[in-house]
């Protein structure tokens, strides 16, 4: 179970570094570019969340110390990537707003939602 819990973190993170590659590209390009950020914005905010979750489940009651304490595990990394996972998808603009842009005239040409 938790090996294939990392194993699905790390395709994701490839995944990630893959789209953050080709958006370099498009940019070098000087392509459109919106469309390809807010898809890294929506899958890196995603990705947070899961690793926190997952970071929180695999070290039990470790997860939640903070990192003065003589027992915290990863330096209360995991801790901290839990905490501000939440804020990563609303930094930037929240979620919702890169879906649509990723659907609309941006991306996929979409008609809005009424």
């Amino acid at each position: 179970m938790i090996r294939s819990r990392l194993a699905q973190l790390a395709i994701d993170i490839e995944v990630g570094m893959n789209m953050g590659h080709e958006l370099t590209w498009m940019a070098a390009k000087e392509l459109p570019t919106v469309k390809g950020s807010s898809q890294i914005k929506v899958h890196g905010g995603n990705l947070c969340q899961r690793l926190g979750n997952v970071g929180q489940q695999i070290l039990g009651l470790y997860g939640p110390l903070e990192e003065d304490s003589k027992w915290v595990k990863l330096g209360g990394r995991i801790r901290h990537t839990y905490i501000s996972a939440l804020s990563f998808t609303i930094a930037g603009g929240t979620t919702e707003t890169s879906k649509n842009h990723i659907a609309g005239r941006f991306g996929l040409g979409l008609p809005k939602q009424v």
